[in-house]
């Protein structure tokens, strides 16, 4: 082997080492950034809920005057592309949602390949 070709050989490898060191971080940071996003998006869902659900046990008369209509007035909030809320009943039916579309949502979703890789620990938004 020429040391012209060695050279190379080792610069070359040098740089993939590099090139998997530092993709291997990227994600690592990638995947820290979004839990925390999610983990933030949660809470704030979590606490307006709240707030909604004191201000509807507080307040009776929305029952009479609503029509069984929408509780949380989640359709206000279809605009927001990263916040997906469903509030089923006790029996298990989807009482309210701010999805616009089953199909629309589905054509937003991110690529599998990018949630396998995100997607190494679930995220816990209990109280």
């Amino acid at each position: 082997m020429s040391l012209q070709l060695k050279l190379n050989l080792m610069i070359t490898c040098l740089l993939l080492a590099l090139l998997t060191v530092s993709t291997f971080f990227v994600v690592k940071n990638s995947r820290e950034d979004v839990r925390a996003e999610i983990s933030s998006t949660s809470n704030l869902v979590l606490h307006l809920l709240d707030d909604e659900m004191l201000h509807y046990l507080s307040d009776s008369d929305w029952m009479n005057t609503r029509d069984g209509a929408s509780i949380f007035r989640l359709q206000s909030l279809d605009n927001m592309r990263h916040l997906k809320i469903d509030f089923y009943d006790i029996n298990g039916r989807l009482r309210e949602t701010n999805r616009k579309a089953k199909s629309l949502v589905d054509a937003c979703a991110a690529p599998a390949w990018f949630v396998a890789i995100m997607s190494t620990a679930k995220i816990s938004t209990q109280k």
